[in-house]
């Protein structure tokens, strides 16, 4: 017997929630905690991407310094 429900029901939401559900069988849930080496890899990184970017800030100040310094004098003599 058919139910109203599969006859209304299009076949790719119910080919979607199989596959969903399948997944979510499949896949083994972690628990979030601080010594998850993945979070702490991802910190070192971050920490890496921001000590370089400083580096770069830096370094552009250093050279607009620079080149103000260089007009002024320029100008002066």
């Amino acid at each position: 017997m058919f139910k109203i429900s599969d006859v209304l029901k299009p076949k790719w939401i119910t080919t979607f929630q199989n596959t969903r559900a399948s997944q979510q069988t499949g896949q083994r849930q972690k628990k979030w905690s601080f010594s998850d080496p993945e979070l702490q890899r991802k910190k070192r990184v971050a920490s890496y991407k921001a000590y370089t970017m400083e580096g770069k800030v830096k370094g552009s100040i250093k050279k607009s310094l620079r080149w103000v310094t260089d007009k002024y004098l320029k100008i002066m003599t």
